[in-house]
This record gives C-alpha cells, sequence and structure tokens, in this order.
C-alpha cells in the first residue's frame, strides 16, 4: 500500500496525474504551483494523489561544516 507524507501546504508539489485547471494542463512530473487552487482544492488534489509532495532537494554541505583534512607534517 502506497502512504504519503502528511499534507503540508507549504511543501511544493509535483503532479502524479495528468491534469487540467482553467485550461492549463500539468502533466507527469511537471511542478504544480499551488497558487492555481485554492488551500482545499490542494488538500483534495493531494488526497485524491493527483499531485504528490515533491521531494527536498539534497543540501551540499558548506565549506565551513565539511570536515577539515589535517595536513601531515614532513620531518
Amino acid at each position: 500500500m502506497l502512504t504519503t507524507a502528511k499534507f503540508d501546504p507549504n511543501a511544493h508539489f509535483v503532479v502524479r496525474k495528468t491534469l487540467t485547471i482553467d485550461g492549463v494542463s500539468f502533466f507527469q512530473g511537471d511542478r504544480f504551483p499551488k497558487e492555481a487552487v485554492s488551500a482545499r482544492r490542494l488538500r483534495q488534489l493531494y488526497s485524491s494523489r493527483w499531485i504528490l509532495a515533491a521531494p527536498e532537494p539534497a543540501l551540499a554541505p558548506s565549506p565551513e561544516n565539511s570536515p577539515k583534512k589535517e595536513k601531515k607534517r614532513g620531518i
């Protein structure tokens, strides 16, 4: 059984199934503009799995947070 994460209206969404809203077609994998619909309709689309929450992009480690290599001193 496919489970989805809890609905978060602040998340970014992608289209799972092709759909048309106000004459604009959105295809599978397209980013879905949540401003195109009301919060209620956004929740309905999510609950019915027409759209899915987009995975968060992986953040590259910043230079100051990455482990530092120790320099070997020659004798």
